[in-house]
């Protein structure tokens, strides 16, 4: 013999009149204040890194040129942090403040390293360049995991309403 069971139902927020109250909400405002400060504290950690680099880049004498070479490739790693957390516009703000940060280099080695001098503004079109296709990719990422997400929430109604209205059409009611 089948035994039924009773319907499950989901808690409901409780109600009184003209007022929701609702924990849900509370979580959610919660997640996106930390979200914003998230964001601060990316940002912080982006122009920190890149005022760092380019402050190493100006203490380090210009006869150290491999060391140079290499200060210069570091600021791809802000750049790309830049547009990985805010996409392209901040990947190109990243990069053209690290570009920025890095003339006043350029212009004291143009007199005793031409060449190279030519090499790290050459390097500033790049920056920018990185910033803004790592941007571009890292928004189309989360403009997909989005749409992932919406799908599976309304797949997920239409399973419930599915469930609830077998559970109606039960021969046990």
């Amino acid at each position: 013999a089948r035994t039924c069971e009773p319907p499950r139902r989901e808690p409901q927020p409780i109600q009184e009149p003209g007022i929701l109250l609702a924990r849900p909400m509370d979580a959610t405002l919660k997640a996106s204040m930390q979200k914003e400060m998230t964001l601060v504290w990316r940002g912080a950690a982006v122009l920190a890194a890149i005022v760092s680099i380019s402050m190493v880049h100006h203490f380090t004498p210009p006869s150290m040129l491999h060391w140079h070479n290499a200060y210069q490739y570091l600021y791809f790693l802000p750049i790309a942090w830049a547009a990985l957390s805010f996409g392209w516009r901040g990947g190109l703000a990243a990069a053209i403040l690290a570009g920025a940060s890095h003339l006043p280099d350029i212009i004291m080695a143009w007199d005793v390293l031409p060449d190279s001098a030519i090499d790290q503004v050459a390097d500033i079109p790049l920056f920018c360049a990185a910033g803004a296709v790592t941007g571009v990719i890292a928004q189309r990422e989360r403009q997909q995991r989005a749409e992932l997400e919406r799908t599976t929430r309304r797949l997920e109604a239409a399973y419930r309403s599915e469930e609830h209205t077998s559970e109606l059409q039960s021969p046990c009611n």
